[in-house]
Protein backbone atom coordinates (compact mmCIF):
# COMPACT_ATOMS: atom_id res chain seq x y z
CA UNK A 1 0.00 0.00 0.00
CA UNK A 2 1.32 3.89 -0.66
CA UNK A 3 2.83 5.17 2.28
CA UNK A 4 0.64 8.33 2.11
CA UNK A 5 -2.17 6.30 1.98
CA UNK A 6 -1.51 4.61 5.34
CA UNK A 7 -0.26 8.09 6.78
CA UNK A 8 -3.20 10.00 5.64
CA UNK A 9 -6.09 6.86 5.35
CA UNK A 10 -7.71 5.35 2.38
CA UNK A 11 -8.18 7.66 -1.08
CA UNK A 12 -11.51 7.79 -2.70
CA UNK A 13 -11.41 8.86 -6.62
CA UNK A 14 -13.61 10.25 -8.43
CA UNK A 15 -13.62 10.79 -12.47
CA UNK A 16 -15.53 13.97 -12.98
CA UNK A 17 -16.50 15.33 -16.44
CA UNK A 18 -15.96 19.15 -16.93
CA UNK A 19 -18.15 21.36 -19.26
CA UNK A 20 -18.05 24.56 -20.18
CA UNK A 21 -21.13 26.64 -19.37
CA UNK A 22 -19.70 30.07 -20.63
CA UNK A 23 -16.38 30.62 -22.44
CA UNK A 24 -13.49 29.81 -20.31
CA UNK A 25 -9.87 30.81 -20.22
CA UNK A 26 -6.85 29.09 -18.23
CA UNK A 27 -3.72 30.12 -17.57
CA UNK A 28 -2.96 33.30 -19.53
CA UNK A 29 0.45 32.10 -20.76
CA UNK A 30 1.51 35.11 -22.81
CA UNK A 31 3.28 33.76 -25.81
CA UNK A 32 5.66 36.56 -26.52
CA UNK A 33 7.66 33.60 -28.79
CA UNK A 34 4.86 33.40 -31.17
CA UNK A 35 2.98 34.89 -33.66
CA UNK A 36 -0.32 34.15 -35.50
CA UNK A 37 -0.68 33.60 -39.03
CA UNK A 38 -4.15 33.57 -40.51
CA UNK A 39 -5.00 30.52 -42.87
CA UNK A 40 -7.72 27.92 -43.56
CA UNK A 41 -8.29 24.73 -42.28
CA UNK A 42 -11.16 22.15 -43.69
CA UNK A 43 -12.69 25.44 -45.33
CA UNK A 44 -12.98 27.30 -41.98
CA UNK A 45 -10.65 30.52 -41.06
CA UNK A 46 -8.25 28.98 -38.71
CA UNK A 47 -5.07 30.69 -36.85
CA UNK A 48 -1.37 29.17 -37.22
CA UNK A 49 0.35 29.53 -34.22
CA UNK A 50 4.02 30.37 -35.13
CA UNK A 51 7.37 29.19 -33.38
CA UNK A 52 8.79 32.35 -34.67
CA UNK A 53 12.05 31.68 -33.87
CA UNK A 54 11.99 28.19 -35.16
CA UNK A 55 10.69 29.80 -38.43
CA UNK A 56 13.37 32.50 -38.68
CA UNK A 57 15.91 29.42 -38.01
CA UNK A 58 14.88 27.21 -41.28
CA UNK A 59 13.75 30.01 -43.54
CA UNK A 60 15.14 29.24 -46.91
CA UNK A 61 17.90 32.33 -48.45
CA UNK A 62 15.31 33.93 -50.65
CA UNK A 63 13.05 34.53 -47.45
CA UNK A 64 15.55 36.07 -45.31
CA UNK A 65 16.74 38.55 -48.46
CA UNK A 66 12.87 39.56 -48.83
CA UNK A 67 12.35 39.63 -44.90
CA UNK A 68 15.77 41.73 -44.63
CA UNK A 69 14.85 44.21 -48.10
CA UNK A 70 11.98 44.77 -45.68
CA UNK A 71 12.74 45.70 -42.34
CA UNK A 72 15.58 47.96 -44.54
CA UNK A 73 13.04 49.76 -45.85
CA UNK A 74 11.47 50.49 -42.56
CA UNK A 75 8.66 47.95 -42.46
CA UNK A 76 7.42 46.92 -39.32
CA UNK A 77 8.56 43.39 -38.00
CA UNK A 78 5.06 41.60 -37.97
CA UNK A 79 4.29 43.18 -41.59
CA UNK A 80 7.45 41.63 -43.09
CA UNK A 81 7.03 38.58 -41.03
CA UNK A 82 3.53 37.61 -42.22
CA UNK A 83 4.25 38.87 -46.25
CA UNK A 84 7.29 35.99 -45.90
CA UNK A 85 4.88 33.68 -44.54
CA UNK A 86 3.32 33.64 -47.69
CA UNK A 87 5.90 32.87 -50.35
CA UNK A 88 5.99 29.74 -51.88
CA UNK A 89 9.37 28.84 -50.73
CA UNK A 90 9.22 29.61 -46.96
CA UNK A 91 5.66 27.08 -46.92
CA UNK A 92 7.74 24.34 -45.35
CA UNK A 93 9.64 26.18 -43.05
CA UNK A 94 6.40 27.66 -41.81
CA UNK A 95 4.47 23.99 -41.57
CA UNK A 96 7.52 22.98 -39.37
CA UNK A 97 7.12 25.75 -37.05
CA UNK A 98 2.90 25.38 -36.82
CA UNK A 99 2.63 24.64 -33.04
CA UNK A 100 -0.96 24.12 -33.50
CA UNK A 101 -3.97 25.75 -35.57
CA UNK A 102 -7.09 26.99 -34.02
CA UNK A 103 -10.03 27.96 -35.10
CA UNK A 104 -11.02 31.27 -35.41
CA UNK A 105 -14.33 32.81 -33.56
CA UNK A 106 -16.75 34.22 -36.32
CA UNK A 107 -16.23 38.00 -36.26
CA UNK A 108 -13.43 37.95 -34.41
CA UNK A 109 -10.38 40.09 -35.61
CA UNK A 110 -6.42 39.07 -34.64
CA UNK A 111 -5.14 42.35 -35.19
CA UNK A 112 -1.64 42.60 -34.00
CA UNK A 113 -2.18 42.19 -30.32
CA UNK A 114 -0.55 39.90 -27.93
CA UNK A 115 -2.13 36.10 -26.93
CA UNK A 116 -2.78 34.83 -24.55
CA UNK A 117 -2.77 30.78 -24.52
CA UNK A 118 -3.76 27.61 -22.80
CA UNK A 119 -1.29 25.91 -20.69
CA UNK A 120 -0.42 23.01 -23.06
CA UNK A 121 1.97 20.14 -23.39
CA UNK A 122 5.45 19.98 -24.58
CA UNK A 123 4.70 16.84 -26.61
CA UNK A 124 1.50 17.26 -28.51
CA UNK A 125 1.37 20.73 -27.99
CA UNK A 126 -2.56 20.37 -26.75
CA UNK A 127 -4.25 22.96 -24.25
CA UNK A 128 -5.35 21.07 -21.26
CA UNK A 129 -7.35 22.16 -17.79
CA UNK A 130 -5.33 22.44 -14.79
CA UNK A 131 -6.30 20.73 -11.94
CA UNK A 132 -4.76 23.79 -9.97
CA UNK A 133 -7.42 26.01 -11.68
CA UNK A 134 -10.18 23.60 -9.90
CA UNK A 135 -8.54 22.88 -7.04
CA UNK A 136 -8.15 26.61 -6.16
CA UNK A 137 -12.05 27.20 -7.32
CA UNK A 138 -12.79 24.57 -4.54
CA UNK A 139 -10.65 26.50 -1.89
CA UNK A 140 -12.38 29.51 -2.23
CA UNK A 141 -15.76 27.52 -2.35
CA UNK A 142 -14.60 25.85 1.09
CA UNK A 143 -13.11 28.83 2.94
CA UNK A 144 -9.82 26.63 2.55
CA UNK A 145 -6.42 29.02 2.93
CA UNK A 146 -5.07 29.51 -0.71
CA UNK A 147 -1.48 29.21 0.99
CA UNK A 148 -2.53 25.71 2.73
CA UNK A 149 -0.78 22.29 1.15
CA UNK A 150 -2.99 19.85 0.02
CA UNK A 151 -2.19 17.47 2.42
CA UNK A 152 -3.45 19.84 5.21
CA UNK A 153 -7.16 19.24 3.55
CA UNK A 154 -7.00 15.88 1.82
CA UNK A 155 -8.17 17.00 -1.92
CA UNK A 156 -6.41 16.59 -4.98
CA UNK A 157 -7.25 17.35 -8.32
CA UNK A 158 -5.13 15.96 -11.75
CA UNK A 159 -4.86 17.96 -14.91
CA UNK A 160 -7.60 16.84 -17.64
CA UNK A 161 -6.53 13.48 -18.84
CA UNK A 162 -8.01 14.85 -22.80
CA UNK A 163 -7.18 18.40 -24.63
CA UNK A 164 -9.72 21.25 -24.55
CA UNK A 165 -10.78 22.32 -27.59
CA UNK A 166 -10.12 25.51 -28.05
CA UNK A 167 -11.25 28.27 -30.20
CA UNK A 168 -9.57 31.76 -30.68
CA UNK A 169 -11.44 34.41 -29.45
CA UNK A 170 -11.20 38.14 -28.72
CA UNK A 171 -12.30 39.54 -25.35
CA UNK A 172 -13.04 42.95 -23.96
CA UNK A 173 -13.64 44.20 -20.29
CA UNK A 174 -17.11 45.98 -18.77
CA UNK A 175 -17.63 48.09 -15.65
CA UNK A 176 -19.04 46.09 -13.02
CA UNK A 177 -21.11 49.67 -12.10
CA UNK A 178 -22.39 49.72 -15.15
CA UNK A 179 -21.91 46.84 -17.58
CA UNK A 180 -23.64 48.75 -20.65
CA UNK A 181 -20.18 51.13 -20.91
CA UNK A 182 -18.59 51.11 -23.40
CA UNK A 183 -16.15 48.14 -23.75
CA UNK A 184 -12.31 48.81 -23.46
CA UNK A 185 -9.92 50.18 -26.05
CA UNK A 186 -7.57 47.35 -26.26
CA UNK A 187 -9.28 44.32 -26.24
CA UNK A 188 -7.08 40.82 -25.26
CA UNK A 189 -6.46 38.08 -28.01
CA UNK A 190 -6.73 34.57 -25.88
CA UNK A 191 -7.86 31.27 -26.37
CA UNK A 192 -11.12 30.32 -25.45
CA UNK A 193 -12.92 26.88 -24.40
CA UNK A 194 -16.29 27.05 -25.54
CA UNK A 195 -20.17 25.73 -24.81
CA UNK A 196 -21.73 23.97 -27.86
CA UNK A 197 -24.34 27.03 -28.30
CA UNK A 198 -21.17 29.26 -29.25
CA UNK A 199 -19.77 26.43 -31.69
CA UNK A 200 -21.40 25.37 -35.20
CA UNK A 201 -20.61 21.98 -34.57
CA UNK A 202 -22.52 21.43 -31.11
CA UNK A 203 -20.17 17.96 -30.93
CA UNK A 204 -16.78 20.14 -30.31
CA UNK A 205 -17.40 21.39 -26.95
CA UNK A 206 -16.51 17.76 -25.32
CA UNK A 207 -16.18 17.53 -21.82
CA UNK A 208 -12.82 16.49 -20.03
CA UNK A 209 -11.97 14.63 -18.08
CA UNK A 210 -9.97 14.64 -14.28
CA UNK A 211 -9.64 13.05 -11.27
CA UNK A 212 -10.62 14.61 -7.77
CA UNK A 213 -9.42 12.41 -4.70
CA UNK A 214 -10.51 12.74 -1.18
CA UNK A 215 -8.43 11.87 1.53
CA UNK A 216 -8.77 12.19 5.46
CA UNK A 217 -5.89 14.16 6.70
CA UNK A 218 -3.83 13.83 10.37
CA UNK A 219 -5.97 15.62 12.83
CA UNK A 220 -8.50 16.49 10.44
CA UNK A 221 -11.73 14.83 8.62
CA UNK A 222 -12.19 13.91 5.23
CA UNK A 223 -14.76 15.91 3.68
CA UNK A 224 -17.41 13.91 1.18
CA UNK A 225 -18.36 14.20 -1.80
CA UNK A 226 -21.43 15.23 -1.42
CA UNK A 227 -20.58 17.75 1.05
CA UNK A 228 -18.39 19.34 -1.58
CA UNK A 229 -20.84 19.57 -4.14
CA UNK A 230 -23.21 21.22 -1.35
CA UNK A 231 -20.60 23.75 -0.72
CA UNK A 232 -19.23 24.67 -3.82
CA UNK A 233 -22.87 24.82 -5.39
CA UNK A 234 -23.45 27.12 -2.30
CA UNK A 235 -21.30 29.49 -3.02
CA UNK A 236 -21.45 29.13 -6.91
CA UNK A 237 -24.82 29.95 -7.51
CA UNK A 238 -25.30 32.95 -6.07
CA UNK A 239 -22.40 34.27 -7.75
CA UNK A 240 -23.83 32.68 -11.70
CA UNK A 241 -27.06 34.41 -11.01
CA UNK A 242 -25.07 37.80 -10.32
CA UNK A 243 -22.81 37.98 -13.21
CA UNK A 244 -25.65 36.45 -15.29
CA UNK A 245 -27.64 39.79 -14.26
CA UNK A 246 -24.60 41.88 -15.43
CA UNK A 247 -24.52 40.13 -18.79
CA UNK A 248 -28.55 40.43 -19.36
CA UNK A 249 -27.41 44.25 -18.94
CA UNK A 250 -25.61 43.45 -21.90
CA UNK A 251 -27.84 41.10 -23.76
CA UNK A 252 -30.43 39.52 -23.06
CA UNK A 253 -30.60 36.23 -25.22
CA UNK A 254 -27.01 35.89 -23.89
CA UNK A 255 -27.92 35.60 -20.13
CA UNK A 256 -30.55 33.28 -21.40
CA UNK A 257 -27.85 30.84 -23.34
CA UNK A 258 -25.68 30.76 -20.43
CA UNK A 259 -28.65 30.18 -18.39
CA UNK A 260 -30.45 27.39 -20.42
CA UNK A 261 -26.68 25.58 -20.60
CA UNK A 262 -26.53 25.34 -16.65
CA UNK A 263 -30.01 24.46 -16.26
CA UNK A 264 -29.60 21.46 -18.95
CA UNK A 265 -26.11 20.22 -17.19
CA UNK A 266 -28.42 19.85 -13.88
CA UNK A 267 -31.10 18.21 -15.22
CA UNK A 268 -29.25 15.73 -16.66
CA UNK A 269 -26.65 15.26 -14.49
CA UNK A 270 -28.16 16.44 -11.18
CA UNK A 271 -24.98 14.75 -8.63
CA UNK A 272 -22.89 17.56 -10.11
CA UNK A 273 -21.54 20.85 -8.91
CA UNK A 274 -20.99 24.34 -10.30
CA UNK A 275 -17.54 26.33 -10.59
CA UNK A 276 -15.50 29.21 -11.81
CA UNK A 277 -12.30 28.43 -12.72
CA UNK A 278 -9.81 30.22 -14.64
CA UNK A 279 -8.34 33.85 -16.11
CA UNK A 280 -9.67 36.77 -14.36
CA UNK A 281 -12.49 35.24 -12.30
CA UNK A 282 -10.37 35.17 -8.99
CA UNK A 283 -10.32 38.74 -8.93
CA UNK A 284 -14.27 39.09 -10.01
CA UNK A 285 -15.05 36.77 -7.59
CA UNK A 286 -13.66 38.24 -4.74
CA UNK A 287 -15.48 41.83 -6.22
CA UNK A 288 -18.58 40.60 -7.04
CA UNK A 289 -18.54 38.32 -2.75
CA UNK A 290 -17.44 42.28 -1.19
CA UNK A 291 -20.24 44.20 0.67
CA UNK A 292 -20.70 47.53 -1.07
CA UNK A 293 -20.13 50.29 0.82
CA UNK A 294 -17.38 48.63 2.95
CA UNK A 295 -13.16 49.05 2.88
CA UNK A 296 -12.97 46.28 1.18
CA UNK A 297 -15.11 47.18 -2.13
CA UNK A 298 -13.22 50.38 -2.43
CA UNK A 299 -9.95 48.16 -2.89
CA UNK A 300 -11.48 45.71 -4.86
CA UNK A 301 -11.73 45.78 -9.16
CA UNK A 302 -14.43 47.19 -10.71
CA UNK A 303 -14.56 45.56 -14.24
CA UNK A 304 -15.37 42.17 -15.18
CA UNK A 305 -13.94 40.10 -18.83
CA UNK A 306 -16.71 39.27 -21.36
CA UNK A 307 -16.46 37.48 -25.12
CA UNK A 308 -17.81 39.88 -27.31
CA UNK A 309 -19.71 37.89 -30.37
CA UNK A 310 -21.70 38.48 -33.35
CA UNK A 311 -24.28 36.53 -31.46
CA UNK A 312 -24.00 38.47 -28.01
CA UNK A 313 -21.82 39.19 -24.76
CA UNK A 314 -20.80 36.31 -22.70
CA UNK A 315 -19.07 35.96 -19.24
CA UNK A 316 -15.97 34.19 -18.51
CA UNK A 317 -15.16 30.82 -16.33
CA UNK A 318 -18.09 28.96 -15.64
CA UNK A 319 -18.10 24.98 -15.66
CA UNK A 320 -19.88 22.36 -14.32
CA UNK A 321 -18.07 19.31 -12.65
CA UNK A 322 -20.23 16.11 -12.61
CA UNK A 323 -19.17 12.51 -11.50
CA UNK A 324 -18.80 9.75 -14.08
CA UNK A 325 -19.76 7.25 -11.42
CA UNK A 326 -21.62 7.63 -8.24
CA UNK A 327 -19.21 4.85 -6.10
CA UNK A 328 -15.54 6.25 -6.19
CA UNK A 329 -12.92 4.03 -6.77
Amino acid sequence: MNDNADKYGPRNTYTLEVFPVSPVHVGGFEADHIDIVQGISDGKPTLLYVNVPGLLASLPEDALRRMNKDLESKKEFAESFHAVCTLPTAQKALQQSVIRAVPLLAGANPGDRPLRMFPFNGIYRKPYLPGSSVKGSLKTALGIDFEARETSYGIRVSDSFNHIPSTYAVVAWRKHKNPAQKRSDIPLNVEAWLPDYLLSESNEAASVEIDLTLQKVPDGKKLSFDEIRERANRYYESLFEKNVREIEALSKSSAVEVKNALDKLQKSKPNGFLLRVGWGVGKDTFAAMTPVGSRAAAKTPNTFWVLETMKGVYPFGWVYCAPIHAEPR
